[in-house]
């Protein structure tokens, strides 16, 4: 892919930083890269990891080029966990939250 000018990539925020320690997404070698819209999938991930993940993609994108257009979307943003309410998801205690 080395002319490859466009990029549609969408992560799961959830557990991304605890499996992958240090978030490399590969992008240096796409030199050609213009434009890259990155979408986050919030849903049953903590806040922490939303924002590690967005920076994380910005300095990869800041990295390949200053020229390069970025674009980063989050979905279900209104279902990221609260620190109690992942808490209590991982210890299965869940179905005790209020709606």
């Amino acid at each position: 892919m080395p002319m490859l000018e466009k990029l549609r990539v969408p992560f799961n925020a959830h557990g991304v930083c605890s499996l992958h320690g240090v978030l490399d997404f590969g992008i240096q070698h796409l030199s050609s890269l213009k434009h890259l819209q990155v979408e986050i999938v919030c849903h049953g991930a903590r806040l922490k990891e939303v924002e590690a993940l967005e920076e994380a993609v910005k300095n990869a994108a800041t990295d390949l080029s200053d020229e390069l257009s970025l674009e980063v979307r989050r979905w279900d943003e209104d279902e990221i966990l609260k620190d109690l309410e992942h808490k209590l998801a991982e210890e299965g205690f869940d179905s005790y939250l209020e709606p």
